[in-house]
């Protein structure tokens, strides 16, 4: 179930030493988005419906990975810094 699905992530992320903040839901405060603004609004939309957990590293999101498409991905964007 996503509850269960949501816990083994968050545990397996702090065990790889990834800062995680948690949440149930978000929302956009942008007066007069940009169509680029609005295009990423929809992208965040569409990976959140997908179903937990939802999964956003620095502007990348993902529905429901494993944990180790999370860590990879965390590790990727750390490297190209």
């Amino acid at each position: 179930d996503q509850a269960q699905r949501t816990e083994a992530l968050v545990a397996a992320l702090g065990r790889a030493g990834i800062p995680v903040v948690r949440g149930d839901g978000f929302s956009f405060d942008v007066a007069n988005p940009t169509r680029e603004q609005m295009q990423a609004m929809e992208r965040t939309v569409e990976v959140f419906k997908r179903g937990a957990p939802a999964v956003y590293v620095n502007g990348m999101g993902m529905s429901n990975p494993s944990a180790a498409q999370a860590i990879a991905e965390y590790r990727a964007l750390r490297t190209r810094r």
